[in-house]
């Protein structure tokens, strides 16, 4: 009785371990090493000439992505004031006869600004410190990730171009305006971050796993498209509206190393997240119908502002005498 007991003891010990080794194996076979969906080339440069050809078309007269708008951002939309006479806007602008335009003057002058902009980013490493600050931000909430620390932040050597730009009309019919324009990027921006995985069972900190991970952005083509919304008095200001065509192409390339002495390096599964989660956020905030805004200040001021500055002014003309 004593021998089987031994024995089915060690036959199940034997097979819980073979189970613990197949689940090991399984998940690092099919979840962190499987092989990522292969980026087709041809595919890629097939869209960015569909892209470019769709651009240089003549342009519609209606708008197909304005009738998706949210209803949280439906109001932005909705000009009520602010239109331009069908004749006027003709001898200005007219719609379906103007030539897309090439904007080497307005690359010319981005690219001016955008090398200032790099230099400011580079001094004393500002940049770097302010992308740590935001990544760290709320870091005594989180449960699996330790401080992170940017180790290297290169904003690039290439220059946006801007092409294929026209004025078109919002809705058939309709005076309102939005401008559209391709947008290409050729570059590499890279920034690498490390940071620690912890196990916080059965302590906190009870184990941690050193993270490296380098993202680099390598090409970027989409149509950006612009519009003004006007103010509608005190309350909200006039807006230049930013967004971007759903059919876009985005080019994004990531490195990442795991563990101390045994190294796990370029997972994956890690790409595949990383890759998605950038997409998702620039999805939810500059694909159409979402969209970035630039308020116009107001150079006039309001009937209460006017008065607080008379009633400020009066003050002071008292407390002096």
């Amino acid at each position: 009785m004593g021998f089987l007991i031994q024995w089915s003891f060690t036959q199940g010990f034997i097979l819980g371990q073979l189970l613990t080794i197949s689940v090991i194996y399984v998940f690092l076979r099919f979840f962190l090493f499987c092989n990522p969906p292969p980026q087709d080339l041809a595919k890629e440069e097939e869209k960015i000439e569909a892209i470019k050809s769709q651009q240089a078309k003549p342009s519609p007269t209606s708008s197909p992505d304005v009738a998706n708008v949210t209803d949280n951002a439906r109001h932005y939309f909705q000009d009520t004031h602010s239109t331009l006479d069908s004749e006027f806007l003709d001898a200005l602008y007219n719609v379906n006869e103007h030539e897309p335009e090439s904007l080497d003057w307005f690359n010319v002058l981005i690219a001016q600004a955008l090398t200032q902009f790099r230099h400011d980013a580079s001094s004393n490493n500002v940049a770097l410190r302010r992308l740590e600050a935001v990544l760290n931000k709320g870091t005594q909430d989180r449960t699996m990730v330790d401080h992170i620390y940017v180790k290297n932040l290169s904003l690039g050597r290439g220059f946006p171009v801007f092409s294929h730009c026209r004025v078109l009309r919002r809705e058939e019919g309709s005076s309102h305006l939005r401008a559209e324009m391709l947008v290409s990027l050729k570059d590499n921006l890279t920034c690498t971050v490390e940071t620690k995985l912890l196990l916080n069972f059965p302590k906190p900190s009870f184990a941690t796993l050193p993270l490296s991970i380098t993202i680099s952005m390598r090409r970027f083509v989409g149509k950006m498209m612009i519009h003004f919304s006007p103010s509608n008095g005190a309350d909200q200001p006039a807006y230049f509206n930013f967004s971007f065509d759903p059919d876009f192409v985005f080019s994004l390339e990531v490195n990442s190393l795991i563990g101390a002495r045994s190294k796990l390096q370029d997972i994956p599964k890690i790409t595949q997240l990383i890759d998605s989660r950038v997409r998702q956020w620039f999805i939810a905030r500059c694909v159409s119908p979402q969209f970035q805004q630039i308020a116009i200040p107001n150079f006039w001021p309001t009937s209460a502002k006017e008065g607080h500055a008379r009633s400020q002014t009066s003050a002071d003309v008292h407390g002096n005498m």
